[in-house]
């Protein structure tokens, strides 16, 4: 996880960085967007991601020593003055599941 304080445009440019690593293949959305999106519950969120994704170092990825799996998601978070992004791909049993183009659905509800 990167954390920022305060600048928000040095924040979102770090997300365009990030997001053009990993490619057009690549998701981003809050982390509220993404419990909209999926229909998981937000008090489950942590939940889902830790069982059913995998987590990557966003640096990582940047320097593209880690690369993201399937369904590669960026998912951030903005409170306050601190802005928050972590990187996620599916767990290849999720991405069996989704299937090709599926769209993820927490398995908890």
């Amino acid at each position: 996880m990167i954390v920022y304080e305060g600048c928000l445009e040095a924040f979102d440019r770090y997300l365009e960085k990030l997001i053009a690593a990993i490619g057009p293949e690549c998701h981003w959305s809050s982390e509220e967007e993404f419990c909209e999106y999926t229909g998981c519950p937000p008090q489950h969120l942590e939940d889902w991601l830790s069982s059913d994704w995998i987590q990557h170092y966003p640096h990582m990825v940047l320097s593209q020593k880690d690369v993201p799996g399937a369904i590669p998601w960026v998912l951030y978070k903005v409170e306050s003055r601190e802005q928050r992004v972590r990187v996620f791909s599916a767990s290849p049993e999720l991405a069996a599941w989704m299937g090709e183009g599926g769209k993820p659905q927490p398995r908890m509800q």
